[in-house]
């Protein structure tokens, strides 16, 4: 398996974090990712529902619960919005947090035409936006100053080691878990998010390292050690992006044996 200095390598030859160029590169990418971070949550979800709704916008024989659907779809609008943030690097706030909150709640499944439709937030007025945003958000002052906090202490980070303070905030936002639902699916959104715009490979937390993921963040609540966690983090993101990796290392080889072949 490739290294995580390779894969850093390898993503940054890749793209130049814009955009365009993370889902034209990647397209697949979301889709497992989303797939793996509510099958963290819920086991029911399957890959070809998921695939079908991120790229056909529909679902054919579906019998199960309607609020997987929209955790599903919501991932897809939620990167949607962030795309332009990831390009123009905007840092983490309260309101995006809020706002990638909103999103990943929104409901927007229309039951009688059985396939989705984009009704995200900016098709809202501005003040109800922001009013739903504020209604679920948990605005107990406690939980709205550790957040500022640890904002605070992200912001104040002056060394270059992305992926440690990426696992610094997503197991402290994990303590605070200011939401009372979602928490978790706007954590992970969060975690790669941070990366991304500090042009560093985001990774995918698989559903069957579980138990690795719980481990490692009950071993930072109980002893405040976070080793375990940026191990597990630079495992998966390896884990995420190897065959991509390998797949470039074997084109590479090809042209240069194309090219002494002469």
């Amino acid at each position: 398996m490739p290294s995580y200095k390779e894969i850093i390598s390898f993503w940054r030859r890749k793209t130049t974090c814009k955009a365009e160029d993370v889902s034209q590169e990647f397209k697949d990418f979301h889709i497992l990712l989303a797939y793996h971070s509510e099958k963290l949550d819920n086991d029911e979800i399957d890959y070809i529902n998921i695939q079908n709704v991120f790229e056909d916008n529909r679902l054919q024989d579906y019998t199960g619960s309607l609020k997987t659907l929209y955790n599903q779809y919501n991932h897809k609008l939620c990167y949607s919005f962030l795309k332009e943030k990831i390009e123009q690097k905007v840092p983490i706030t309260l309101e995006l947090i809020k706002r990638i909150h909103f999103i990943m709640t929104v409901d927007i499944f229309n039951q009688n035409e059985f396939f989705f439709k984009y009704k995200i937030f900016n098709t809202i007025s501005e003040q109800n936006c922001n009013a739903k945003i504020e209604e679920n958000f948990l605005l107990e002052k406690s939980t709205e100053r550790a957040l500022k906090q640890l904002l605070r202490e992200v912001e104040n980070y002056e060394g270059d080691n992305w992926l440690e303070i990426a696992s610094y905030f997503h197991a402290r936002f994990r303590t605070i878990s200011p939401f009372e639902t979602n928490s978790g699916r706007v954590n992970r959104v969060l975690l790669n998010y941070y990366l991304l715009i500090h042009d560093f490979p985001p990774l995918i937390i698989y559903k069957e390292d579980k138990n690795m993921y719980l481990s490692c963040l009950q071993r930072f609540n109980r002893y405040q050690n976070l080793k375990p966690l940026i191990r597990f983090f630079v495992y998966e993101t390896e884990k995420t992006w190897a065959a991509e990796c390998k797949k470039e290392k074997t084109e590479h080889r090809k042209k240069e044996g194309a090219f002494f072949s002469f």
